[in-house]
């Protein structure tokens, strides 16, 4: 039969407590059972109170064992939740490393494709940068919370994609716009203005 987390955890609060007061209880007879057995007026009356105490302390002994085994077993299962949970986080983590380095690695090399007066240094030098961008962002204790979309635009115009942009744009003499809006918004006129990825990866109309 299956038990949620909760019933799980109410079930073995109901058993210590459960333990603990078994405890208490068979260690009060015991000290009763030795009192008596101390002024027994026969060997034989000693002797059968002598039995009674061994097996009263005997059950004590037993309910403090299993007592201490169930706070082993609820401390093992925490660990075990702890670590399950750090495991599942850590995976995502570098899920979202891998998607955010294939996407812009990618955008860099467009990027560099569409500048021809641009050496190869330039993308080795955006590539270098991203790697240490996302060595800091995944320490970050949001980097899983911010949406991807906005990671990603960040990332963009940290690693210098808003001028491989203007840099392939002849149309656009002063990147002012671009750069203004470095991860889109509004452009003059109030119209939309290109993303500076966009902007790096659309073929140039002539």
């Amino acid at each position: 039969m299956f038990c949620s987390v909760n019933d799980a955890a109410e079930m073995t609060a109901r058993h210590a407590e459960a333990l603990k007061l078994l405890a208490e209880r068979a260690l009060a007879l015991a000290c009763a059972v030795q009192e008596r057995a101390l002024v027994a007026e026969t060997d034989a009356g000693m002797a059968e109170l002598g039995l009674a105490f061994h097996r009263i302390a005997r059950s004590a002994r037993q309910c403090l064992a299993l007592e201490a085994k169930l706070a082993r077993d609820a401390e093992q299962a925490a660990r075990a939740a702890r670590a399950e949970a750090a495991h599942d986080h850590g995976a995502e983590v570098k899920r979202r490393r891998r998607h955010l380095r294939a996407v812009l690695t990618r955008e860099i090399a467009e990027a560099d494709a569409a500048c021809d007066d641009e050496d190869d240094s330039e993308a080795d030098a955006r590539t270098e940068r991203l790697e240490t961008l996302l060595d800091e962002d995944e320490l970050s204790d949001d980097f899983l919370a911010m949406p991807l979309e906005e990671q990603i635009a960040g990332l963009r115009h940290d690693v210098g994609l808003a001028e491989a942009a203007l840099a392939a744009a002849p149309g656009t003499p002063d990147g002012a716009a671009l750069a203004t809006h470095p991860q889109g918004g509004a452009g003059p006129g109030g119209g939309a203005a290109a993303s500076p990825a966009l902007a790096a990866l659309a073929p140039n109309s002539s």
